[in-house]
């Protein structure tokens, strides 16, 4: 009979892996963080920051009904590099806000119906994968036109 400790060692570098990883996003995240405060500091804006990495201003916060995670709206969005560089043509979009990107959830809402913001996030919050984006900070222009529900 033949025993082998391989195993063992492969889930404990796996763990030791999986620390390590976890470690560097959250560096690249923190480094991206610091990235959008100079950003924001140069361009003299002023932003709030949400606990989860989201900074926002909002433009107009709406004159609507206020929304839930449940509500079905139309609503138009542009994403940006911080650079200014336009990612996306501008988009109308229809959906229920649980099923959108957790970090928009939380911009639209901030709105009442009419409500427009900019949102601007690190990749770990927005997670595109166009060459534009990846691994950096995204802006998103949001604005709630109607609700559909």
């Amino acid at each position: 009979m033949s025993y082998s400790c391989s195993s063992d060692n492969d889930s404990e570098l796996s763990f030791v892996e999986q620390v390590e990883q976890q470690r560097q996003i959250t560096e690249s995240e923190r480094k991206q963080r610091v990235v959008i405060q100079k950003y924001l500091s140069d361009n003299s804006l002023t932003a709030k920051e949400t606990g989860t990495g989201l900074y926002y201003m909002i433009t107009n916060h709406g004159n609507g009904q206020k929304l839930t995670t449940n509500s079905i709206i139309k609503f138009s969005s542009k994403m940006y590099s911080l650079d200014g560089e336009l990612n996306n043509n501008p988009i109308i979009l229809f959906d229920k806000i649980a099923h959108l990107n957790s970090a928009i959830q939380e911009g639209l809402l901030l709105l009442k119906i009419g409500g427009s913001a900019t949102l601007i996030m690190p990749s770990t919050l927005h997670r595109r994968q166009e060459s534009l984006l990846k691994n950096k900070p995204a802006i998103f222009e949001i604005e709630i036109l109607e609700l559909l529900n």
